[in-house]
């Protein structure tokens, strides 16, 4: 099951460029999907990644008709490998390379993340690479390539699991010694702890999205956009907002 959004963007255009581009495209069906992670987006149709192509479509062009659909990570990797969707937010494109292998193209990054590793609080805390040696850490559908190599070249063995929660009842029933996950997900994983300040990977997470007339324009209209959002403080706050709320919720 799977919630959209649909947005339906109204902007004068001010520029030649800008106008041009719209003369060439006609309105144009966009349907870009978020996984329902911790990170991006829920069940419902709400979170990070909802709000913040909400506010996007503000300063979007007129002949973009977006649509926003939330889905389990392996159910959106392949909506957008079969082409139903045109973009996927999330990732770098190291990552979302080793995803899917097609053309793509992408969008200025939207936020840094970073991999930690956590572990029972009865247990010691992991801050160096030194103490991977003999570890089994699980890992979720989607961990960045970059950091299961670098578990693997210190010695730790890998479980992967569809998802957070399956993840935190097999450590706790202690067929794991250790988690890593995006930072961002860490406050949906109660009753664990990590050293914030050791990172195992650090990435930019993206939009990627289909190689096409179309998407080009569509990218070349979200950077600006997404760095003006960044520069007026919106994308921190989003993500503050939302890491917060996760906390007290717990």
């Amino acid at each position: 099951m799977f919630r959209t959004v649909r947005c339906f963007i109204a902007v004068i255009f001010l520029t030649a460029t800008s106008s041009t581009i719209a003369d060439d495209l006609p309105r144009e069906h966009i349907r870009i999907v978020a996984p329902t992670t911790p990170l991006w987006a829920k069940e419902n149709g709400l979170g990070i990644a909802p709000e913040l192509f909400s506010k996007l479509q503000e300063s979007l062009p007129e002949w973009t008709d977006i649509e926003i659909a939330t889905l389990p990570l392996n159910r959106a990797i392949a909506s957008y490998a079969i082409h139903h969707s045109d973009c996927f937010i999330g990732g770098d494109v190291t990552l979302f390379r080793h995803l899917y292998p097609g053309a793509l193209i992408a969008s200025r990054p939207i936020k840094q993340s970073s991999i930690l590793l956590l572990t029972l609080q009865s247990k010691p805390i992991i801050n160096q690479l030194s103490a991977l040696e003999g570890l089994s850490v699980g890992i979720p559908e989607g961990t960045h390539r970059l950091a299961i190599d670098l578990l693997e070249k210190h010695g730790a063995s890998t479980v992967k699991a569809r998802n957070f929660p399956r993840l935190k009842k097999l450590i706790e029933l202690g067929r794991i010694d250790a988690i890593a996950g995006p930072d961002l997900t860490a406050w949906a994983l109660p009753k664990l702890h990590y050293d914030e300040r050791f990172k195992l990977i650090r990435y930019q997470d993206t939009l990627h999205c289909h190689d096409n007339k179309t998407n080009r324009a569509l990218i070349k209209s979200i950077d600006p956009a997404l760095e003006a959002l960044k520069k007026a403080g919106y994308i921190g706050r989003l993500l503050e907002r939302h890491t917060t709320a996760a906390h007290v919720s717990q």
